[in-house]
């Protein structure tokens, strides 16, 4: 098929050279024959398909990657112990270690079977100020102290803001907006379709219903509860933990601990896990913040930023355990690109979930 040279009286290809031989290489003139000019179409089509979707990916992946740290560690468990060590303990001191499954846990199935495979995905955020948070997480006396700092009367100077600590949260409020906003996230996602449509073939009503908004904005998570369908508290508790060298100031620790129990007539596939979410509120002074991101292959990331005031902080975690027998398959957040989309999503969760919470 010749390349046309006129459009219109008004336009003549020929005069344009430049624009003739474009043309010449996407026309399927001369020797390009139909069956080339598809071929040709239909890689720069697939190129787009995939390639735009892989491009935004990977930008919002940097993105989220500035907000928020992850860690990802899979092990094999024997007997009901992971090399010498109760069950689901990794044997890193952190504090954004939420999740312990117990023996009771993993003879669901697991520990029973002469081995098993334990995954651990934990996602967290930078530590911000207690003074970001919302107003209504703060005590009076607190509220007192951020109105006062937000007040500019030119003169003479305002004096140095009194710090906010960690004992003016309302740390049980503040874990459930953050867990409301992170569920009601899950629930846009799209693979929550295919959830909601196998909660609805269950023919559970209650579990149904904690997949809608106005069941999650009103949510306690108490022990007991059913969320998200998939998902029944099993824990909640408030602890304590030290100073030292590593974690800096004392901290006080707020979790919400979620089991995987699908309701009854759930036909679809069983994935045994636990699901913590929590705040860990850290009191001022000289902190350990010097946490690094690393990779699947014990690779590295960047340092958290550090913080060195008297001001409370507050981190925001979500940590994921899963486990299965030797003998079943991997699950899909074992396999790199399961994995890789799963942490995504769980850091932009993280992320909406901070944004929901802080000024």
């Amino acid at each position: 098929m010749p390349i046309p040279t006129t459009f219109h009286h008004s336009f003549s290809l020929s005069h344009h050279y430049k624009l003739q031989n474009l043309l010449y290489y996407i026309w399927p003139s001369g020797t390009r024959t139909a069956r080339t000019a598809l071929a040709f179409w239909g890689a720069t089509a697939a190129t787009l398909v995939i390639g735009a979707p892989t491009v935004h990916l990977l930008l919002l992946r940097r993105s989220l990657g500035r907000r928020t740290v992850a860690r990802r560690s899979s092990r094999k468990i024997t007997g009901g112990r992971e090399g010498g060590a109760p069950a689901g303990d990794d044997n890193h001191r952190y504090e954004n270690s939420l999740v312990t499954p117990t023996a009771a846990d993993l003879d669901d199935g697991a520990a029973a079977a002469a081995a098993a495979v334990l995954l651990r995905e934990t996602v967290s955020s930078h530590a911000i100020s207690v003074r970001d948070l919302k107003p209504e997480f703060l005590s009076d006396g607190a509220l007192q102290i951020q109105q006062q700092q937000q007040q500019t009367n030119g003169s003479p100077p305002p004096p140095p803001p009194l710090p906010i600590t960690i004992h003016n949260i309302d740390k049980h409020g503040l874990v459930n907006a953050f867990l409301r906003t992170t569920m009601q996230s899950f629930t846009r996602m799209p693979h929550a379709r295919l959830v909601r449509r196998m909660v609805l073939r269950s023919g559970d009503p209650e579990a149904s219903a904690s997949l809608e908004d106005s069941y999650l904005s009103d949510c306690a998570f108490r022990v007991g509860e059913r969320v998200c369908g998939m998902y029944v508290v099993a824990e909640r508790r408030e602890e304590k933990k030290k100073k030292d060298e590593e974690e800096g100031g004392d901290a006080t620790v707020v979790v919400v601990i979620l089991r995987l129990k699908p309701p009854v007539g759930w036909t679809g596939p069983v994935v045994r896990g636990l699901l913590g979410i929590g705040v860990v509120l850290r009191e001022g002074g000289d902190e350990g913040d010097g946490e690094e991101e690393e990779g699947r292959q014990g690779g590295s990331g960047s340092e958290v930023r550090k913080g060195g005031d008297q001001e409370g902080r507050v981190r925001f975690v979500s940590e994921t355990v899963v486990w299965r027998t030797a003998e079943e398959k991997p699950s899909v957040l074992e396999g790199r690109v399961g994995g890789w989309l799963h942490e995504l999503m769980v850091r932009w969760f993280v992320v909406k979930g901070v944004e929901a919470v802080t000024v």
